[in-house]
């Protein structure tokens, strides 16, 4: 028999996707627009940088000027920083300078840490405008808290500062974290590095735009709705969530409830996957001892499943090359010996209003007071018509969501999609067990215009429905389809398995190639 309603809702799929092409042709393809790489440096991952400064053969004052030079090569093209501590950031290098050269010269540490105790020692970092790092702007892409800045780090940052590492900068978000591509009105808009037509992602947009153009060697990423995979996908980068609760959600904005919190994820955004397992460590802190980050993984014992798709006809149609390659991922793997299988979560097509519930929690601040930094409340319709001539200090998207949010919703229908998640997360623990991993596209498509995402915003469930079931999560870059746009899939474990899903990313990274740079090398 004829499903009428499900071919009703692909027609008008496909009328939305014709009307948002029509209109991308106003946003011609801008690539290869960024300045060439000319300074191996930016080049060299984590670990080795790391090892040349504990060795005295390099200073991590010359790694510092070298992200900061780049840093104001690309800002004027990408706009992703929004507040910096360059000079500082020299001063924490040179003293890291200092203490190495003590060290190697056979004399105890100098305030009592040995630099061999730092993991991160001497590399650079960049901030997302929501996590607190002492001194910087902390302003949530908001107009009300446009010169609010944070009093100390927060815990994730401290534990990054304790492993060596050295912040230098603060990136771009969406207002409130609430898209998933990063414009505001204090800001504006970040730009991708491969395509400038193209949204980065959002909502660490910022950092995962300054990643990928070489501007900075690790990205803090926080993601409670695919605001790390994303921004890592449309950026070509490796984007891990962490299995959630390991990483205090203190000296953020805005607070974080406590049940929102179980959906909250932390994690490192990041070029080259050999780098996700070290500075995950210092992300961790002391709570490294829950995951098992430095178990051998024997892929050839790994049972891979695999989807292709949502099936939900109001979703965008997953690309013929997204399909390829998760259909070479699957393949890699099981000549490797790992065991392959399709599988078919048929609850995913509930996705959003899974995690549009999950999300309603009792007690939680209102959007339209968020918005005045808790300073009285706007008014969501009328603030949406002043956004219409631009009258209004906030983006309409912000506003979209804060009206729809805002409205009340029946007790019957919560419990609905609260046992709907429940079951779905009961079906994926049961599939995956401690020895395997889902393989799933991170978006339908690589080319989403900068004008796009609210007609777009339904593909949002390729990440949501994830943070509901508490998942370890790591997006894994594939190289650059045929528009010479990033190409990447989620890897997916249960809870604590984090090493499962890294170990992954880095095989693929062997096979596939990672990151591919967006602009030309010139070294």
């Amino acid at each position: 028999m004829v499903d009428f309603n499900y071919y009703t809702k692909r027609l008008i799929r496909i009328f939305i996707d014709i009307f948002v092409n029509l209109i991308g042709l106003l946003y011609p393809s801008t690539q290869r627009y960024l300045p060439p790489i000319t300074d191996g440096l930016l080049l060299e991952s984590v670990t080795n940088l790391v090892k040349r400064i504990k060795t005295g053969k390099l200073k991590s004052e010359d790694v510092i000027k070298a992200y900061i030079k780049r840093i104001k090569e690309v800002q004027p093209h990408i706009n992703a920083v929004i507040d910096e501590r360059y000079d500082e950031a020299i001063i924490d290098a040179i003293e890291v300078d200092k203490r190495v050269a003590h060290e190697l010269h056979g004399n105890e540490p100098l305030n009592g840490v040995s630099i061999h105790s730092q993991p991160l020692l001497g590399i650079p970092f960049s901030g997302k405008d929501c996590i607190g790092i002492k001194n910087m702007l902390i302003t949530a892409g908001t107009a009300a808290r446009k010169t609010i800045r944070a009093t100390e780090d927060a815990a994730m940052v401290r534990n990054l500062r304790n492993a060596g590492a050295i912040p230098v900068c603060m990136t771009n978000v969406p207002e409130l974290m609430l898209w998933w591509n990063t414009d505001n009105k204090i800001f504006g808009q970040t730009y991708n590095p491969y395509d400038k037509s193209i949204i980065p992602g959002g909502s660490s947009g910022g950092n995962a735009a300054l990643v990928s153009a070489a501007g900075s060697l690790l990205g803090i990423g926080s993601d409670i709705g695919g605001s790390i995979r994303m921004p890592s996908f449309f950026c070509g980068l490796f984007g891990h969530c962490t299995t959630p609760e390991l990483i205090p959600a203190d000296n953020h904005w805005p607070p974080t409830h406590a049940e929102r919190f179980k959906l909250l994820s932390f994690g490192p955004m990041v070029r080259y996957a050999t780098d996700i397992k070290p500075t995950l460590k210092a992300f961790v802190g002391n709570n490294v001892s829950k995951l098992k980050l430095d178990e051998s993984v024997d892929l050839s014992r790994l049972k891979v499943h695999y989807m292709y798709a949502i099936n939900d006809p109001l979703l965008t149609p997953v690309s013929a090359e997204t399909r390829k390659g998760i259909d070479e991922c699957v393949q890699h793997l099981k000549s490797l010996g790992a065991t392959v299988k399709e599988i078919n979560l048929d609850k995913l097509k509930h996705s959003f209003l899974i995690w549009q519930f999950a999300m309603t929690v009792k007690g939680v601040t209102p959007l339209a007071e968020e918005l005045t930094n808790r300073n009285g409340a706007i008014n969501p319709r009328i603030e949406i018509l002043k956004s219409l001539y631009g009258g209004s200090d906030h983006t309409f998207q912000a506003l979209y969501v804060a009206y729809v949010t805002g409205k009340p919703v029946a007790e019957q229908v919560l419990q609905k999609y609260n046992k709907i998640r429940e079951e779905l997360r009961r079906e994926v623990y049961e599939i995956l067990g401690d020895d395997g991993i889902l393989l799933f596209p991170t978006h339908p498509d690589s080319c989403v215009k900068l004008n796009a995402t609210l007609f777009n915003s339904g593909n949002v469930c390729y990440t949501m429905a994830f943070n509901c079931l508490r998942v370890a999560i790591t997006q894994v870059p594939l190289g650059l389809n045929s528009n010479r746009l990033p190409l990447g899939v989620q890897v997916i474990a249960k809870p604590f398995n984090d090493h499962l899903t890294i170990a992954v990313a880095e095989e693929f990274e062997r096979r596939f190639g990672g990151w591919v740079p967006p602009t030309r090398v010139n070294i």
